[in-house]
Order: structure tokens, then sequence, then C-alpha cells
């Protein structure tokens, strides 16, 4: 069979393919950018294949603190230097990895989509614009003022079973869990910084005094000058607001009343249907176990567990029977199966599970 025909299984079975996404082999690299350069219509696949292969399961070691915040500024690093890949277009890039040479196809992809966009956009302001002017010249009247124009927006996302790490235009860095995203003006305004927030990520605010930097995640806005701290505000659950360094004020658009300076170690909870509002101390190493891939439940009601597996794995979870009343587990588990969680939280919760691929069962007898 020829390459060109190959599905995202057929790439992870390729020894060649394995030696390029697992060895960086110089002559594999060569080959594999040649074949990207002959079939760009097979990244998708090749961009699946290499998450496979980087996600199957390898020996497992402990990360210190510092090594972890290495393994972040790295993260980091790649990601500005693939961004300054698509401002230099004419330029020839030399890929340090497979990782570079998929997300080089991704960014011209991304950067066609978005020109495109820009000459429909100017194309339908022209014409509203015309058909305006041609209205106010029947009228007799002259158009004195333009309509304000919207900023472009950005949205970069982490799907369910993937995290990721962004560095903003001014010099922050995010953090993305699972199932996250976050949405920004491509380039900040002259007076602040706004960011908004779906799901959980923990921000590193580069200092700038002229403009703040502003979270808003559901209700709640975040705003810092230069600081780091950690948010969770996944849909149908409670926000909360978790500071590291610095200081934040935290304010409830809601409800003016609701509004706290934090200092670090201090979070807030908050829910808007509850009627929730809470500062108090935190765990740093739970808030922030995520980072180490460690999934942390502490008397966690089962339902949202589950919605934390979803995201954590990409799966999604059917439950048969009726979850009992007030059932919650409590684990740690760092770098550990879908498979062994869930053989581990059976025995205390009481049910029966299944995997088949992305699908989930969960059986609770009555």
């Amino acid at each position: 069979m020829s390459k060109s025909e190959y599905s995202t299984e057929d790439f992870v079975l390729d020894p060649d393919f394995r030696k390029w996404v697992l060895e960086n082999h110089p002559e594999s690299k060569i080959y594999w950018e040649d074949f990207l350069n002959q079939y760009p219509e097979k990244v998708k696949e090749i961009f699946q294949a290499r998450e496979i292969l980087v996600h199957l399961s390898r020996e497992k070691k402990e990360l210190s603190q510092d090594q972890v915040e290495s393994l972040f500024a790295n993260i980091s690093r790649e990601i500005e230097l693939l961004q300054k890949a698509e401002v230099a277009e004419s330029s020839k890039v030399v890929s340090l990895d497979s990782w570079a040479t998929i997300q080089r196809y991704n960014l011209e992809k991304e950067r066609i989509r978005r020109t495109r966009n820009r000459i429909r956009w100017a194309a339908s302001f022209a014409l509203i614009l015309g058909f305006s002017t041609i209205f106010y010249w029947f009228k007799g009247e002259s158009v004195n003022s333009s309509p304000d124009l919207v900023a472009e927006s950005v949205t970069f996302e982490a799907p369910a079973g993937v995290k990721s790490s962004i560095s903003l235009e001014d010099g922050s860095k995010v953090h993305l869990n699972s199932g996250s995203r976050i949405t920004y003006p491509k380039n900040f305004s002259e007076d602040k910084r706004l960011i908004r927030l779906e799901g959980e990520a923990f921000f590193e605010v580069a200092k700038d005094p002229n403009r703040p930097f502003m979270v808003n995640s559901g209700h709640l806005t975040t705003t810092a000058l230069g600081t780091s701290f950690n948010i969770k505000a996944y849909p149908n659950q409670f926000v909360a607001v978790s500071l590291v360094t610095g200081k934040v004020r935290v304010e409830d658009q809601n409800n003016q009343a609701n509004q706290a300076l934090l200092s670090p170690g201090e979070g807030i909870q908050a829910d808007l249907e509850k009627h929730l509002w809470k500062q108090s101390k935190f765990d740093l190493e739970e808030i922030l176990a995520w980072m180490n891939k460690t999934l942390v439940f502490k008397n966690t009601p089962l339902k949202e567990a589950i919605l934390q597996m979803e995201n954590w794995y990409g799966v999604k979870v059917q439950v048969a029977g009726e979850i009992p009343k007030d059932l919650s587990v409590s684990g740690k588990f760092k770098d550990e199966t879908l498979q062994n969680i869930l053989e581990g939280l059976s025995f205390s919760a009481r049910f029966s599970y299944k995997i088949q691929g992305k699908l989930v069962q969960l059986t609770f007898k009555p």
C-alpha cells in the first residue's frame, strides 16, 4: 500500500514513522517532511498518529517541581517559535522534530483560513458601506462617522484528553487543562488585556501597570497586573479562583457585593445558582495537580468526578442504574490509565464498568 493511502492506524504501525516521532531520527525526519510537502492533506491523520504514539504507556517517572517548571518553559518557547514561523511566511522553516513539522502545516492552514475570512469581511464591509453611502446620498445627507470595528478575536483550545500551553503577545503564559478554551483579541487594547475562559487554566501574567490583565470566567471577573493564578470554570460547575503569587481582585458581575482582593494562598469559590461566595485558603498541590498529570478527588461528588474523567481522557461516560444519593469519591491518581482509576473507584462506589473505545459504561446495581 502506498503511504499516501495510509490511515491513522497505518501511520502508527509504520516503523519509519515511529522512528521519526519517538526518536527524531534525521533520515526519517527528512523523508516525512518531504512526504508532507507532497501530501499536505494527510496532516490530520499524521497528527492523530503522533498523538497516539506519544501517549502510549511508558515507564513512569516522578518529576520534581523544577523539572515541571522547566518543561513548561520549554513548551512555551516552542510555541513562540511556531507563532514566529507564521509571521515569517516567506522564509523556509527547519523543523526541530515531528511536532514542529506537523504544526507548521496546521499553522499554514489556519493562516489561509484567516486570510480568506479577512477578505470576506472586507468585501462585506465595503458592500455595507457602499449601500450606506448611497442611502445617505439620496437623502441629501453626508456620512459623518464610520461604524465601530470589532477587534479580531482568537480562540485557543485544549480538546478533551489534551493539555496545552500558549504564550500571548504581551509575554503572559496560559496553561490549559483538558476540555478548556480561551478567547482573546488578536492585539490587546491600550488600557486592558481581556480574556474569556471556559474550563480550567493556570495564568502567568506579564507585568504591565498600564494594562490590567482581566479574565472573564462565567459571572466572575479576575483582574491582575503581574501575578500567577488558577481558574476553574467548567460549565454547570462552581467557579474557583486560586491565587499563587501576587495579588488579584475577583468580582461577581451579577452581585456587586461579592468582591475580594486575594493574597497568595487564598481562593474564591462562587456559584451563581446556589448563591455561593466563599473566600478561603487552598491546598496548592491539589489545585495544581492537573499540571503534574495528577487527578485528585477529595470527597468529590461522583457526577463531578465523571465530568473530570470525561475531560481528562476524552471519553463519554454513560450511567446505567441510579447513582446513590450524595455519593462522593476520594483518591489521588498520578499518570494513571482510565481503567486503573475506574478499578480503584469501583470498590468504594460499588459500580461495574466497561470501556469500549471512547465510550465508558458505569452500571450501578439496585
